[in-house]
């Protein structure tokens, strides 16, 4: 995609490409709220105005790649950071950790799950046995899941009934919008619609640590993209971060 496409597509960057004063941040859709009330934080503390663009962490790396100007790419793994540190567009040592978060199976209170379910039970699910995740192929929460279905033996069984979505809060909206039973979503996704529940959690090491990951881009250009990267990453950001239900980083 060409920038000036990106741009015409993505609304609130327009902004940013009048002129270079606002910094552009790039950020998984896993990371909405507290990235918002942190960046709020932030531009008050500051007087720095600073634009958020949300979206799968694969779109977004695939954008910045291609051109688009972001100065900070939070990414909910590994992976996508990595894809841009081969290509040289992440600013050398400006990379972190700065979060972690684990898996769940949601269901709609109103459907027809009971409270808690075995993870073998995706295999035998009401509502013909759909399963809402985000793509298996990019998005990294349906890459967790992937790992974690394959590890417990359940991949074969039931890659043929996902839903794939873009990210994983459109994985979300199609159990909430009842339209499948189940979906396979992060533990703090969970928490953002009152008439979703948890139903099944995925055992810790059925799938890689689910670590997201901030770094500056080299295709951006505003300076003060470290400062907002050093509040993020701050005792300060940690706090947000951690009520909104994200876990600490795991210690080095």
């Amino acid at each position: 995609m060409g920038l000036a496409l990106f741009l015409s597509l993505l609304s609130p960057l327009a902004a940013a490409e009048a002129g270079n004063k606002d910094i552009l941040v790039f950020a998984a859709s896993s990371m909405t709220a507290p990235v918002t009330e942190a960046v709020a934080v932030f531009e008050r503390k500051t007087g720095q105005r600073v634009v958020v663009s949300f979206a799968g962490s694969s779109v977004l790396a695939r954008q910045i790649e291609n051109g688009a100007p972001a100065d900070l790419f939070i990414s909910a793994n590994q992976g996508w950071l990595d894809y841009l540190e081969e290509r040289k567009l992440l600013v050398p040592g400006s990379r972190s950790v700065i979060a972690s978060n684990t898996l769940v199976v949601v269901a709609h209170k109103a459907g027809p799950l009971a409270d808690r379910i075995p993870l073998d039970d995706l295999t035998e699910l009401p509502g013909g046995g759909r399963i809402a995740v985000g793509d298996p192929d990019h998005v990294p929460a349906g890459i967790y899941a992937r790992q974690g279905l394959q590890a417990l033996g359940l991949w074969e069984a039931v890659k043929g009934r996902l839903v794939r979505a873009a990210n994983v809060h459109a994985a979300l909206m199609m159990v909430a919008r009842q339209e499948v039973p189940v979906g396979i979503v992060y533990n703090t996704d969970a928490r953002l619609d009152k008439d979703l529940k948890i139903v099944a959690r995925f055992p810790e090491g059925s799938h890689a640590p689910v670590l997201y990951g901030l770094a500056q881009s080299t295709r951006g250009g505003q300076q003060k993209a470290a400062e907002l990267a050093a509040f993020l990453t701050s005792a300060e950001g940690m706090r947000i971060f951690g009520a909104y239900g994200f876990l600490a980083p795991p210690a080095r």
